[in-house]
């Protein structure tokens, strides 16, 4: 196997790796549940730590970026925002995100940062992959490498050469 490919398969699985410039990246482990700052959310009380756990390594040990994606997509819900304030024209946002887990054959409301450190994804990652979910809910494919390349002959082309 490549380098690169050992790169990439160490980050997605979020274990520490040594980047492409050469420079050690950090392991990303399960972060501590942020809800204890927020007295209103109760997300540590309905998600346990072994289930937190259980979660965060099922998610990490799943085998390509694009399925890590899908499970994101399954497990947060993009609705209309409910409520229209008085400037409608200038506000940018359209939705409202719902982040779920399912623990002991139940979903379970969570709130973004706990969602966020369980999995220990950034805000970036859940957005690209919303913005990549198509309207059946399939994930679009990810389409690097795919093109061909802009300086290829054809075969007529190299037989007019020969």
């Amino acid at each position: 196997m490549w380098k690169k490919n050992i790169r990439k398969d160490k980050r997605r699985r979020g274990e520490s790796y040594i980047g492409a410039k050469n420079i050690t990246k950090a392991a990303r482990p399960l972060l501590p549940p942020p809800c204890f700052v927020k007295p209103n959310h109760k997300c540590i009380a309905f998600v346990k730590e072994e289930n937190r756990q259980e979660i965060y390594n099922q998610f990490r040990k799943l085998p390509s970026l694009d399925d890590q994606r899908v499970f994101v997509i399954n497990h947060v819900e993009q609705r209309f925002k409910s409520r229209v304030t008085r400037n409608i024209e200038n506000s940018r946002r359209s939705f409202t995100y719902e982040y779920t887990f399912t623990v002991d054959g139940q979903k379970i409301k969570v709130c973004r940062e706990f969602f966020m450190a369980t999995l220990n994804v950034t805000d970036s990652f859940i957005r690209t992959a919303c913005q990549k979910r198509s309207s059946n809910g399939v994930i679009r494919g990810d389409l690097r490498g795919k093109h061909a390349p802009f300086n290829k002959l054809s075969k007529t082309e190299i037989r007019m050469i020969n």
